[in-house]
């Protein structure tokens, strides 16, 4: 489609609008490098480099043996990096951009997801120093699941820092009185602390092939249904007998919004359901947290529930007429020790 309106400007007008127009799309990741294996091809290669007019160069920098891949945009399940500060990869830590305004994100095996801006200018290098801080409910890190709801899928994914798999907890009665959980022991022998984490609510397709998942990852043919994505939350932090969640004792630290991650009519989507970050209103010590599902979107929003149509012999409120309220799914808790801040020089 790229390359017919680029053909077509130059047989109309000459190719007057050609630098233009190869901003536009260098700009939004169809640059003159960008490839796609066929139009079904759902992580196609980006390039942000446009063959008109004077690109800028940008280097992307971290310390302390902290790698991580950098992706354009606010996606990373289903995107390609355009950096990797691993100088053992492939990808460089370098790349090549059609000047403009960008949102950038880091993910760092280590580090998890960090979102900041940068602006590129035509011909000029742009030195970005990341600034992260260790995400200490990361598996790479030593973090664990240490409980979780009977019935829960995969509760792994939520600590293995990428959004392309997720947790499933599944009740028999709805989530909002159930309240599925996932406890893990944070990284290190010590108390953590923080005052900053991340939560996402990402779903996952389930693959048509259930012989494709990785040896680790059980069946859920439910993990991409829309209305089970997590909507309303609570973390605490363990306050005693921490080494499993049995026996543990729970303190609540934080109770998200009723719309933490909002989804209004006709149904859930990915922007809304992706990583967001969130701050408690003081820092806390902590050996170990429990994520607890307070509402998923089938349970919790107004958009989804009562009669949504006139047919008297269809009921669609999402909570009593199906059950998608039963059924909860988040793809990542990510929980910043604020004491292990990573500054590059």
């Amino acid at each position: 489609a790229r390359d017919a309106m680029l053909a077509a400007d130059k047989m109309r007008f000459g190719g007057k609008d050609l630098k233009v127009m190869w901003q536009a799309f260098a700009t939004r990741g169809m640059g003159k490098n960008a490839k796609a294996k066929n139009a079904d091809d759902t992580s196609p290669t980006p390039s942000f480099a446009s063959p008109k007019g004077k690109n800028g160069k940008v280097v992307f920098k971290t310390r302390n043996r902290s790698h991580g891949k950098v992706y354009v945009g606010v996606f990373e399940a289903r995107a390609q990096a355009v950096a990797d500060t691993n100088p053992k990869t492939r990808t460089t830590n370098t790349v090549r951009m059609a000047p403009g305004k960008y949102q950038m994100l880091y993910v760092g095996r280590t580090r998890g997801f960090h979102r900041f801006n940068i602006v590129v200018k035509p011909g000029k290098t742009t030195v970005v120093k990341i600034k992260d801080y260790k995400n200490v409910a990361a598996k790479y890190n030593g973090a664990k699941v240490i409980g979780t709801t009977a019935g829960s899928l995969n509760a792994n994914a939520l600590i293995d820092v990428t959004e392309r798999t997720n947790w499933a907890g599944i009740t028999a009665d709805n989530v909002d009185v159930t309240k599925p959980f996932v406890a893990v022991d944070l990284a290190g022998k010590k108390k953590v602390q923080f005052k900053k984490f991340a939560v996402s609510a990402y779903l996952t397709p389930a693959p048509a092939d259930p012989n494709a998942l990785p040896l680790f990852q059980a069946e859920d043919p439910d993990s991409g249904s829309r209305f089970t994505a997590l909507r309303r939350f609570a973390l605490d932090v363990c306050v005693a007998k921490c080494s499993s969640a049995t026996g543990a004792q729970w303190k609540r630290v934080f109770v998200s919004k009723a719309d933490a991650f909002p989804a209004v009519a006709p149904r859930p989507v990915a922007p809304n359901l992706n990583l967001r970050h969130f701050s408690l209103k003081k820092k806390v010590s902590a050996k170990a947290v429990r994520l607890v599902v307070l509402e998923n979107q089938c349970t919790g929003a107004a958009a989804f529930a009562g009669e949504q149509e006139n047919d008297p012999t269809a009921e669609t409120d999402c909570k009593t007429a199906s059950d998608r309220g039963t059924i909860v799914h988040a793809s990542e808790l990510q929980i910043f020790d604020t004491r292990l801040r990573t500054n590059t020089k």
